[in-house]
């Protein structure tokens, strides 16, 4: 019965914000459905881009029609040897893109996770903003049988020990967009960590995947922060980026979770919010399915 109740608290997440008439969540990696995008491509590899030529501003620009050299790796779903063509936004308005139209831009150098379907004898992303997203070149151990999604999660679990903080954060993202793993027991091996950045970008991955576990945790966390400031620029800023997406997903939570009132708050009155709800969220998560 609890396991069932925290399933459907999953569900009306979803339509929260259309039943009570809420913001829309805007989380980093908004938009990655990892099996959707498996489910519907030929091919799933990564590798690197090898050449791309440089971006040209035009007005009007036509999508997907510039051709990158892409050398593959690995492949976790079709096979394909060598070096391949994969189209992308190579073309991007003079003007700045504008209408929520966000360009797929593959750049030489780049090392990517690609979701390809065939076009015209040449490849295409399947999803025009999040079709190749960044990653590890560590390679996981080979799985058994041929699940693509389980190689692929091997292959992001060994990327949570590359050398560059950058690619750690990244595989921590595409983790909590494969809406479900063998284990998370490497994500939480990172709950210690040092890293308040790193830490949060964790702690949105076991959301997402539904681990409530961590909500006490969260709680008190939020419950002690002080406002953000109102220009972010360098790197590091994403904390705070990282911390609002977080209390975005929080006031979801806790406006299922706790019985209080669902009028929108600011973010101060959200770490009241948080207060008032931490003991309440404790009982609650004693319910929430546990995974190794």
């Amino acid at each position: 019965m609890r396991t069932k109740t925290f399933g459907g608290i999953a569900i009306l997440i979803a339509y929260a914000s259309v039943a009570f008439g809420y913001p829309r969540l805007s989380l980093e990696g908004d938009g990655e459905d990892i099996p959707k995008f498996v489910s519907a491509s030929t091919l799933v590899c990564k590798g690197e881009v090898l050449y791309a030529p440089e971006l040209i501003f035009v007005e009007n620009p036509p999508r997907m029609t510039a051709t990158a050299s892409v050398g593959l790796d690995r492949c976790f779903k079709g096979s394909a040897m060598g070096t391949i063509d994969v189209l992308f936004d190579g073309f991007l308005p003079s003007g700045g893109s504008s209408g929520g139209w966000s360009p797929l831009i593959l750049t030489t150098g780049d090392y990517d996770l690609f979701f390809l379907k065939p076009q015209g004898g040449k490849y295409v992303p399947v999803d025009q903003r999040n079709g190749a997203l960044r990653i590890s070149r560590e390679m996981g151990p080979t799985a058994k049988g041929s699940d693509p999604l389980l190689q692929l999660e091997l292959d992001l679990k060994a990327g949570l020990h590359d050398a560059e903080p950058e690619l750690v954060l990244a595989s921590i993202r595409i983790l909590g967009s494969m809406k479900h793993l063998h284990s998370i027991a490497e994500l939480r091996a990172l709950l210690d960590s040092p890293d308040l950045l790193e830490k949060t970008y964790v702690w949105e991955a076991l959301l997402k995947l539904k681990n409530y576990s961590v909500l006490p945790a969260v709680t008190e966390f939020f419950a002690t922060q002080p406002e953000a400031p109102r220009n972010l620029f360098l790197p590091r800023d994403r904390l705070f980026q990282m911390e609002d997406c977080s209390i975005r997903l929080g006031r979801f939570m806790i406006r299922l979770l706790c019985p209080i009132s669902r009028s929108l708050p600011s973010r101060q009155n959200s770490a009241c919010e948080w207060k008032h709800c931490r003991h309440f969220v404790r009982l609650r998560t004693h319910a929430a399915p546990q995974l190794s």
